[in-house]
């Protein structure tokens, strides 16, 4: 830290980290707790908390001049910072920049941000301070994102023509980073075009023996084909200017702009092999359709890789951004464009005609034999102009939607894993100690069987050693914390669900109004009555609810909603008063359930009793072993309604009043008999959630209602 030109003292060790883990959370509060655990780790000292208030008084000395720098904000504390008094912030600000620019083409730039960021670097970050536990860990990755930055500013001058003067810092950072694969390929490169190829292809020699001796591997796949390009003199390695734009230089280089591999994909052979017939039956495109946090993404990725060896000519990934809440999709000329710099060696591309740049995409691709990777997709429009013709290419899509008016498809569907997947996962996420196999099923269970859930509870305990995996339970077992439980660093499954949410129109109020009501299953009558609308609303809304997997098929007319998925549909603001709905959802139980009532004892009525559910459906309820089922899986959803209804009293204890009454058929021993004695297919009295003794709801316990 500098004032007035002057190093200022910033004290001990532990109050430097102080400052550092402040910093790296800058403009954000940080709590007490947390600060604890950057700066001990999972024991620290029981004067850790006074330790703390003492290190933050000590550095409020040092830091606040004329304006306050360090503040106390329950439950920790907050740094404010200018955006350039603080060299982080600044570095940061340039490499987005750089990175943007050089998306775009303007290579240029894009070399002088790389620049300017690179130069606010002096060694390690925070080097003065011990590096150890979360705080050591996030550092690393600081400097792991420096030597990202330094590749990509290699890029970019390698592609300015830069290749000569690059050569002599190449072989710096390879020594200072030899087992970085792209830095070896960038030299290997700038040999090459500087007119050694016999150097570029010692420089593969070397490469070789470095990982070979210090990995036991061999290079990777990109240095591997980059070695065979430069043995056959590929043309396609040459630096060279296009007639449409003399004075730019452009690279015609396979793309491999593919991200790093999943390191655990378990459950996902039969997706794969799916996606391997479709790539060996030369299938164009492969559509990947499922919900939210079920792993699509990992799963295209994974399969890039796989297949990566069968497709020589290069692997293009573009995210289209569908699945970030908040933000619009990107647009398919952006996508466009961005894919034609790439397969044209980064020149600038100014067309703005969609069908244009499609039809020059589909040129460029001809003869070429590509994977294309486009993550997350919000419908078919987005992505049918940029599919290449048939070249013998392949595109893999991922949408939570199936995109089922594009042509030809392979369409495979991706469900949440089954719970000992899951369980496998989890423990190959967090290491090999063995943990308690009812306590780690219960915790998958809780997880929806979604892999982004169990790797947000994996990652969680992976960070915290100490933590077992009973505490991790008893946190996702209550509902009303679960997803709070459920986000780590930028994973969030509250983020991920809201995404498809934005993406609802039609279904947006049924959604709200199934987690304002709690219901866990519905089928069409339920969301007619919620809706207060017809049946062909309240079919249009399920069939978008469904298209976005937010809800699954259970039969015929039958859906279930996940339980993250209601938990997170009862956070939003259901924009009206749900008085109303939960009234004609309890009358449509009465109405269903007098039905069943008078099949079972012979009885003919009106008013309550009118059937709601039509005369076939009636007569196919006469039998008590069929409507007994359906009783038990309708106990969940009715009694979340009776609680919200006693709450709510009048008139909806009155539709309570009038449930109970029409449920007494129902009950009694199984062995009586007669009119009102109940069946023996229909649970009993005391098994049944109704409202006469203690009412028990998760989150809701021990509350008395009246009979």
């Amino acid at each position: 830290m500098r004032r007035d030109g002057t190093d200022q003292e910033l004290g001990t060790a532990k109050q430097r980290s102080l400052l550092v883990a402040l910093l790296l959370d800058v403009g954000r509060v940080v709590p007490v707790d947390r600060l604890v655990e950057l700066l001990w780790g999972a024991e620290p000292p029981r004067s850790a908390v006074a330790n703390i208030r003492t290190y933050a008084s000590r550095l409020r000395a040092v830091l606040n001049g004329e304006t306050e720098h360090l503040l106390s904000r329950p439950p920790g504390y907050l740094l404010t910072a200018h955006a350039d008094e603080v060299d982080f912030l600044r570095y940061e600000r340039f490499a987005r920049r750089a990175q943007q620019e050089l998306a775009d083409g303007r290579t240029a730039a894009a070399e002088a941000l790389f620049r300017q960021a690179l130069s606010l670097w002096r060694g390690a970050a925070a080097e003065d301070i011990r590096r150890s536990g979360p705080l050591g860990a996030r550092l690393d990755a600081l400097d792991e994102q420096r030597v990202t930055l330094l590749e990509d500013w290699m890029e970019s001058r390698l592609r300015l023509g830069d290749h000569r003067a690059a050569i002599p810092e190449l072989r710096e950072l390879t020594k200072t980073h030899p087992l970085r694969e792209r830095l070896w390929s960038q030299l290997m490169l700038a040999q090459y075009r500087a007119g050694n190829p016999g150097a570029g292809l010692a420089v593969f020699n070397e490469v070789r023996r470095t990982l070979v001796d210090q990995l036991g591997v061999e290079p990777g796949p990109a240095l591997t084909r980059l070695q065979a390009a430069m043995l056959a003199h590929d043309p396609g390695l040459r630096a060279e200017h296009t007639g449409a734009d003399p004075g730019t230089t452009t690279v015609r280089v396979c793309p491999r702009e593919l991200p790093p591999d999943v390191s655990a994909l378990l459950g996902r052979s039969a997706e794969l092999d799916r996606i391997d017939d479709a790539a060996r039956n030369s299938a164009p495109v492969v559509a990947l359709h499922g919900p939210a946090g079920v792993g699509k993404s990992a799963l295209a990725v994974h399969a890039a890789h796989r297949l990566a060896e069968r497709y020589p000519d290069g692997q293009l990934y573009v995210d289209l951004g569908a699945n970030e809440p908040r933000s619009a999709p990107v647009t398919p000329i952006c996508v466009l464009r961005r894919l034609l710099r790439t397969l044209s060696g980064g020149g600038p591309v100014d067309l703005d005609d969609p069908l244009e740049a499609a039809a020059r995409l589909r040129t460029l691709t001809a003869g070429r034999r590509l994977i294309l990777v486009l993550d997350n997709a919000l419908d078919e429009g987005q992505v049918r102009g940029l599919l290449p013709g048939r070249t013998g290419s392949l595109v893999i899509i991922t949408s939570r939607r199936m995109l089922a008016a594009l042509d030809p498809v392979a369409h495979v569907d991706v469900g949440p894993l089954p719970p000992a997947v899951c369980a496998g996962l989890f423990a190959r996420l967090t290491g090999p100690e063995p943990a308690c196999r009812p306590e780690l099923d219960q915790l998958v269970e809780l997880c929806d069987g979604l892999p982004l859930a169990v790797r947000i509870v994996a990652a969680r305990a992976a960070g915290r050693p100490g933590r077992s995996i009973r505490s991790l339970v008893e946190q996702l077992a209550d509902e009303r914390t679960r997803l709070d439980a459920l986000c780590h660093d930028s994973l969030s499954i509250r983020a991920s669900l809201a995404a498809s949410c934005q993406q609802l129109t039609h279904g947006s109020r049924l959604l709200r109004l199934l987690g304002a009501l709690a219901l866990r299953t519905v089928h069409p009558a339920i969301a007619v009555a919620a809706l207060g609308g017809s049946r062909f609303e309240g079919d249009r809304a399920l069939d978008q609810l469904l298209e976005l997997r937010l809800i699954e098929q259970r039969g015929p007319a039958r859906y279930r909603v996940p339980d993250l998925v209601r938990l997170h549909a009862a956070e939003l603001d259901p924009g009206e008063d749900v008085q109303a709905p939960l009234y004609r959802v309890l009358s449509w139980y009465v109405r269903r359930l007098a039905g069943s009532a008078r099949c079972q004892t012979g009885e003919r009525g009106g008013g309550d009793a009118a059937p709601l559910i039509g005369a076939r459906e009636e007569r196919r309820r006469a039998d008590g072993g069929a409507a007994a089922p359906w009783w038990r899986s309708e106990q969940a959803n009715l009694q979340a309604l009776l609680h919200q209804a006693y709450r709510s009293g009048r008139p909806l204890t009155q539709r309570v009043e009038r449930l109970v009454a029409v449920l007494q058929p129902f009950a009694g021993p199984p062995a009586t008999r007669g009119p009102g004695a109940g069946h023996p297919a229909f649970p009993r009295t005391a098994d049944l959630p109704l409202p006469t003794g203690r009412f028990n709801l998760p989150g809701h316990t021990d509350e008395r209602m009246p009979r």
